[in-house]
This record gives structure tokens, C-alpha cells and sequence, in this order.
């Protein structure tokens, strides 16, 4: 009760604090919750005979926008999440704000989305759903839960082909692009690199500093991004809102979040035929690995406990976790001996510091990645013996402080190789 309350409060400063046109907003949000009660209502009266499902597209970030619906349409391909009964999907968007327009009408020549204020009357349902459902459980069915998802635990990503295709025109207009700029398209690296430009920007209300711990600088992948043009690439560095610009004169390397090429179109076709991404986990790298199962390296990741992805493609590098007071490094059992795997606040991780991978370690994982990609992803036989030694100890960790059942199998986590061969003491007892 206390915090519907408080949500009525903070309504009723929005309202104060702005003027007529939102006043009128608010209205209608508030109307739509006695014409979601009557959508509500019908649903019940004819699942019967045709059940209706409502489905809330997360648009304001890219990462969910790109992630969650190739999730859902991947796993629809392969049969799960799917009523056996015959059925009908409303998909509605979750905000005004989204975060790449062209990116939703792609997704709308799959399965019509609604904007948000016609869907706000589906999404007014759902609430009602959500509500009540501890009630009346049975309505849980209505509603589209792995929308909601941006893990893909059953591994549909690897199993089904993508859900994102370009018209002739648009590859025609992106080519041309490119070659007016003499960017071998054949060639092409994604540098993704979070800091709390974006977010501080089409949010400012909230303090986004509780995340901090999982930002990095620039200028630590001004060598390796040097390094891969040297090699023949064209490094974009990606973003919408950015602190610092890319300080490098090298013309393989593209400050592209400063760039006149830089339009919500080419964030999705530069993310659909680059070799792979670099990422410190971002949400634009989800367009990449997810929407076009392009390979990734992962690198300064943080938390520790979240490194698990379930796409096989994918080079990790965690943060590495250094105590305040001893200034010694901290290995994978002191990381879960002293809770700090799972922690998602800055504040949590006082006493320990979070530190970037060096150069050299994200430039080895690179020279990683590049031989994997054109030896078709077959490991040596000593990188398999780490790889095995290593997962198995994450596996055995996450379960023993997560008490959960997880199978080898199902977690394709690959490290990076040499990272494992330089540091033994780091994951071996």
C-alpha cells in the first residue's frame, strides 16, 4: 500500500511540475486501464475458442529492443513459448522513447507493433494481469513472458537464421555509402564501449552512477583498435551519445559515433556484415551477436557471476577484481568467496577496485578471435583442456552460490585463451 502511495505522489509532482499537455497524457493513461479491464474481460469470454496473448516491446533501449524480440521470434521458429492452442499475439510498445525507430519498423515487417498510444490499452490489460494473476494464476497465459528477456536460455539464437532482412534498396543505399567513403565492406569491426553519456542524457532525473563500475574510458582500446587497422579492418567506434572522442589519426579507425555516416539505419547494416564486435557490454552489441549471430569479444565484463552467455561465439574478459587493502589481484574463488559475483551496484563493491583489461590482454583475445574466425572455430587442444578446466569451476562456483542445477552442456562459455594460459593461479586451485 505504501508504495502506491508513493506512486500516486510522484504523479501528482509530475503533473504539477508540467504543463496541460501532459496533464492530458496522464488522463489518458489513466482512462486506459477502464478500456484494458474491458479488453481484459473479452479475452476471458472467448479463450475458449482463440486465445489472445499481449506482449510489451522494451523500445527504450536498444539492447532489449534488439535481443528480446530476436529471442521471441527465434524461439516461435523452434516451437517454444508457443500455446498449443490456437492463438494471436499483440505486441505494443512499452514507451514513446525509442531508441531506434528504424530498428522497430524492421521488426514491423515481421508482426505489426503498436505504438504506444494505441498499445497503451493492451498494456493497461496486462498491468491488470500482473496484478491479479497471484489471485487468478490462470491468466498468466495471456501475457508474452520471454518478451521480457534479453538471455536466451534456450539457446534459439544458434538454432534459428535471423529476423532482420534488408530490402534491396537499403543494402543498395548502405553499399553506397561505404564506398564513397572507400571502407571495404568485407572488413569491418564494431567497437562498442559504455560510459553514462546515454543514458544521462535521455534520462537525467535518475543517477545512473549505481552502474558506473561496469563503464570504461575510450582510450583503453585506442591500441587494439590501431592494431586491427593495421591488420586491413575499418574499426567503427559505435554510439549514439558519447563522453570523449576516439583520439586516433589512423584512417582505419573510425570515430563513427561523431561521424556525418552515423544514422540509425547504418547502426543496424554495419551491425549486420561486420567481421565482429568488441563490447564491454552495451546494449548496441545485442544488433550484432543477437539480430545477425556475428561473433563477439567481451571484454572488461562485470559482474563476474554474469558471464555466461549461451552463444558460442563470444570471447570473454572479465573485469579484474583487485581488494583496496592488500592491492592484490582476486582470484575466481576469492570473487565468489567474498560475495561480490552477483553485485550490480557501485557502492556494493566497496573495499575492492574494478579494473579494465590491459592492452595486451584485449589484443591477444583479438589475435584470438580472428584465427577462430578463419580456422572455422576449431580450438587447439590445449586451449580445449582450459576452456573445459575453466568452465567446469565456473559452473561449479555459480551452482554452489546460486543453488542451481546448470549442465555443462548448456553454458557455451569460452575465455579467453590466453588470458587462461598466462594466469593459472587466477581459476586453478
Amino acid at each position: 500500500m505504501k508504495q502506491f502511495y508513493l506512486l500516486l505522489l510522484q504523479q501528482f509532482i509530475s503533473i504539477k511540475n508540467g504543463n496541460l499537455k501532459f496533464l492530458l497524457f496522464k488522463i489518458y493513461i489513466f482512462l486506459s486501464f477502464f478500456t484494458g479491464l474491458l479488453i481484459l474481460l473479452f479475452t476471458i469470454l472467448i479463450r475458449p475458442i482463440f486465445l489472445i496473448r499481449f506482449g510489451k516491446v522494451h523500445v527504450e533501449r536498444i539492447g532489449n529492443l534488439s535481443a528480446n524480440l530476436e529471442i521471441y521470434f527465434s524461439e516461435r521458429d523452434i516451437g517454444i513459448n508457443i500455446p498449443d492452442v490456437r492463438h494471436f499475439d499483440i505486441l505494443f510498445c512499452s514507451s514513446l522513447r525509442i531508441s531506434n525507430q528504424y530498428l522497430l519498423n524492421m521488426w514491423s515487417r515481421n508482426k505489426t507493433i503498436l505504438p504506444f498510444l494505441l498499445g497503451v490499452h493492451f498494456r493497461s490489460a496486462s498491468i491488470i494481469i500482473s496484478i491479479i494473476s497471484g489471485l487468478l494464476p490462470f491468466l498468466k497465459i495471456h501475457l508474452i513472458e520471454n518478451l521480457d528477456r534479453d538471455v536466451d536460455i534456450n539457446n534459439a539464437i544458434e538454432r534459428t537464421s535471423t529476423h532482420l532482412n534488408f530490402t534491396k534498396s537499403e543494402i543498395s543505399t548502405a553499399i553506397s555509402k561505404l564506398d564513397k567513403n572507400n571502407i571495404n565492406i568485407s572488413k569491418i569491426v564494431l567497437l562498442c564501449v559504455r560510459d553514462d553519456a546515454y543514458l544521462s542524457k535521455i534520462d537525467s532525473a535518475n543517477d545512473w552512477d549505481y552502474h558506473k563500475y561496469r563503464d570504461s574510458e575510450i582510450e583503453d582500446y585506442v591500441s587494439v583498435s590501431e592494431f586491427l587497422a593495421e591488420e586491413g579492418f575499418f574499426v567503427f567506434r559505435m554510439g549514439v551519445k558519447v563522453n570523449k572522442r576516439l583520439m586516433t589519426k589512423h584512417p582505419g579507425v573510425i570515430d563513427y559515433a561523431f561521424s556525418n555516416l552515423r544514422s540509425e539505419f547504418m547502426d543496424i547494416y554495419l551491425s549486420s556484415i561486420c567481421t565482429f564486435t568488441i563490447s564491454n557490454g552495451t546494449g548496441i552489441d545485442a544488433l550484432s551477436w543477437a539480430c545477425f549471430r556475428n561473433p563477439m569479444i567481451l571484454v572488461s565484463r562485470a559482474p563476474f557471476g554474469y558471464l555466461s552467455p549461451l552463444y558460442s561465439k563470444v570471447i570473454l574478459l572479465s573485469k579484474i577484481h583487485v581488494s583496496k587493502e592488500s592491492g592484490e589481484k582476486l582470484s575466481i574463488f576469492d570473487i565468489y568467496s567474498n560475495n561480490l559475483a552477483f553485485l550490480s551496484r557501485t557502492k556494493d563493491f566497496e573495499g575492492f577496485e574494478l579494473l579494465p583489461n590491459e592492452d595486451s590482454e584485449i589484443k591477444d583475445a583479438v589475435i584470438q578471435m580472428l584465427r577462430l574466425i578463419g580456422s572455422k572455430w576449431e580450438l587447439t587442444n590445449n586451449e580445449k583442456s582450459f576452456q573445459n578446466l575453466f568452465r567446469n569451476i565456473f559452473i561449479e562456483e555459480l551452482q554452489n552460490h546460486l543453488n542451481i542445477k546448470i549442465l555443462k552442456s548448456d553454458l557455451k562459455l569460452m575465455y579467453s585463451s590466453s588470458f587462461l594460459n598466462n594466469n593459472h593461479s587466477w581459476f586453478l586451485n
